[in-house]
């Protein structure tokens, strides 16, 4: 269950980057951005 919640929060986390991408807000893409890496890792590793 546990990997469906940090694929599901980066999944939120990707399309808020998209977002802050198109209103040119590029310090809450870099926030963002390492926020998913770090779901993306999590759900990885409870995979494994």
């Amino acid at each position: 269950m546990q990997i469906i919640l940090h694929a599901g929060n980066a999944k939120s986390d990707v399309c808020e980057v998209l977002a802050a991408i198109k209103a040119g807000q590029i310090w809450v893409y870099e926030m963002k951005q390492d926020k998913a890496q770090e779901e993306i890792k999590q759900a990885h590793h409870l995979y494994q």
